[in-house]
């Protein structure tokens, strides 16, 4: 049977990293998955008993004979938990030998007794390897009448096994037990430390306590799985998951001392992201989101002092849903913040009165119907905002008091009924081409939505005339052109701007 190293790696995960947390349920679930893709013939049941935990794996052969193989794995009486577990190794292991590190810890039933054995790297003796045992004690008799099977419910509560599962379904990574056995806790830089490292698959719980740079520290790698990385001490954490493309979730991170952060989770596979503190961002959080196609759900993200988050969440097409924001306190740049968001139903509540920059901000949200009023007073560029929004009937008023660039902001968005804009033209050199291109619904339907077409082009728009400016020209639909009077031309005319139709 080729299970030897498939159980050897279940037992050396299971002794080397604490406090994961997950059922038996979910061990067995992900053993079926990973022995169907890959080694379906194995059949894989795990049993939990007081005291121990016993894999047993079946190999159909084709013969219609049946292998059978099992391994063990002790947890500590007192605690019923890997924490114990690593304690346990550590005091009699580790603790009593301190030039050594164990790198290959196993276990061993015999009867009913479990004995843990490792490979130890003698750093004092030529990098070479020794052989040392430590009995982990007794197994309990494992029998329902003693009550010795555990019940689904304690099985519930036990801390086991999910993070570390990585081992399970990444058979072949070597790289984080290597990483584990080397690491320094007294690091302080991971810049570039797995960059295009395409053979680290799981991230280990190992102290990163003291890292306050990671920049590009698993850029465009291979990981997949994280354990734990203690990020409080982190202050640069540029490009740290750019271009994972095998990452889809990330434990609670701590980035409240972090002051910079690009493109942190650009082009990944991320799939949810927890609440995220990047309060102290002073630099910028641009691109942070930017192309994950997977990203489903994020939780709160605190940006009040981050001057730069373009990019943030362009191109996430599968984003269903976002939790309000703390926007920057400070003059910001929101250029594509929700770009091509195509399964966002709606816009989030942003703020954006101290927004300056919004060019393709909410272009291609394609299930969008209504939008509320935007406070957009102190914004200078319209560019494409509100481009290819095909099923957006209504918006209710957005403030172009400082826009220069106007040019296809609505542009395409042949269901916009209801559009009311504010202080039309009052930025002198305001260009304007293609603004309203395809917005043939434009005041159709009611009067309501009529009004609001007079009241973007004249009722509240700017006296370009009465300032001195040279007209600003607007190419209007001609069906749009023609819900408007002719005296209401002439006074829309009057106050500096030209109507054509395209």
């Amino acid at each position: 049977m080729t299970s030897d190293n498939f159980i050897t790696k279940v037992q050396r995960a299971l002794a080397l990293i604490a406090d994961i947390g997950s059922s038996i349920a979910s061990v067995e679930k992900k053993l079926e998955e990973f022995f169907k893709s890959r080694l379906a013939s194995v059949t894989p049941r795990i049993t939990a008993r007081s005291g121990f935990i016993k894999l047993h794996l079946d190999q159909n052969n084709a013969d219609g004979t049946t292998d059978a193989e099992t391994a063990y794995v002790n947890l500590p009486a007192a605690t019923d938990s890997l924490a114990g577990l690593m304690t346990n190794v550590q005091n009699k292991v580790v603790n009593s030998l301190p030039p050594t590190i164990v790198t290959e810890p196993y276990f061993v039933a015999s009867g009913d007794v479990v004995t843990l054995k490792s490979k130890l790297h003698n750093k004092g003796a030529g990098d070479s390897y020794s052989a040392t045992t430590a009995s982990l004690g007794s197994l309990p008799t494992a029998t329902e009448t003693q009550g010795g099977v555990m019940t689904r419910a304690q099985v519930k509560k036990l801390s086991l096994l999910d993070k570390v599962l990585f081992e399970l379904t990444g058979i072949g990574d070597e790289c984080s037990l290597e990483i584990y056995a080397g690491w320094n806790p007294e690091i302080t830089s991971m810049s570039n430390m797995f960059q295009d490292n395409k053979t680290i698959k799981y991230f280990p719980k190992v102290d990163t306590s003291k890292v306050t740079d990671a920049t590009c520290a698993f850029d465009k790698s291979s990981l997949a799985e994280i354990a734990h990385i203690d990020t409080s001490a982190l202050t640069k954490a540029d490009f740290m998951f750019n271009r994972c493309p095998n990452l889809k979730t990330i434990p609670p991170l701590d980035f409240s001392n972090c002051t910079s952060a690009v493109c942190v989770f650009e082009q990944s596979g991320i799939e949810v992201v927890p609440a995220l503190d990047f309060s102290k961002c002073t630099t910028t959080g641009w691109g942070m989101f930017g192309g994950c196609r997977k990203l489903r759900k994020v939780g709160r993200l605190d940006f009040s002092k981050c001057a730069r988050l373009e990019n943030l969440f362009m191109e996430c097409s599968s984003l269903e849903a976002v939790v309000p924001f703390v926007e920057p306190k400070v003059a910001w740049n929101g250029k594509c913040l929700f770009m091509d968001c195509a399964k966002l139903p709606a816009v989030p509540e942003v703020d954006l009165s101290l927004c300056t920059q919004l060019q393709h901000a909410f272009q291609g949200l394609v299930l969008v119907t209504n939008i509320g009023v935007l406070s957009t007073g102190n914004c200078t560029n319209f560019h494409c905002s509100f481009r290819f929004d095909y099923k957006l009937e209504r918006l209710e008023c957005v403030d172009a008091a400082k826009v220069r660039y106007l040019n296809s902001t609505f542009e395409e968005d042949s269901a916009l009924k209801y559009l009311k804009i504010l202080n039309l033209g009052t930025v002198q050199n305001a260009e304007a081409s293609n603004t309203f291109r395809g917005v043939t619904s434009w005041g159709a339907g009611s009067e309501e939505n009529r009004q609001s077409l007079v009241d973007s082009l004249l009722t509240y728009s700017f006296d370009r005339a009465a300032a001195g400016y040279a007209p600003l020209a607007f190419q209007l639909e001609p069906e749009v052109l023609a819900r408007l009077t002719d005296e209401e031309i002439a006074a829309i005319t009057a106050k500096g701007f030209t109507l054509t139709s395209y």
